[in-house]
């Protein structure tokens, strides 16, 4: 049974950070992430998201950096999106398998070699 390391080796470069397409914070995230830093949710969202169609997305620096990641560190660790904790294990692969050679190009820990295939399998069953 293969394990999260045949895929995936964080260099902790902090790249996924970078929120490529948006980080998707859901109603719990907002929740969640408005408590830990002790923010109402009216102003969280105000000042920390983007509203893209239905849905809110982190904002981002203008380094294209989400805003809580700072000095190397992810400022909301604790309790970051959904989205960031399955990363690169993220539903969409399970779509798309190819998205995992994409991700790759900026993620140096995610194995290149790996079989689309399997990635695909794997992310099925860590989705679960």
């Amino acid at each position: 049974m293969p394990s999260d390391k045949d895929f995936f080796d964080c260099k902790e470069c902090g790249e996924c950070c970078k929120g490529y397409g948006g980080i998707t914070v859901s109603e719990k995230n907002i929740k969640d992430v408005s408590a830990f830093i002790n923010a109402d949710i009216q102003e969280f969202i105000g000042k920390y998201c983007v509203n893209v169609g239905n849905r809110y997305i982190l904002s981002q620096k203008k380094d294209g950096f989400c805003v809580f990641w700072k000095n190397k560190l992810c400022l909301i660790h604790p309790v970051k999106p959904k989205m960031c904790k399955d990363w690169p294990f993220i539903a969409n692969v399970i779509k798309r398998p190819e998205k995992w050679l994409v991700m790759a190009e900026t993620c140096p820990g995610i194995n290149r070699n790996a079989s689309l295939k399997e990635v695909a399998e794997y992310v099925v069953k860590y989705q679960s």
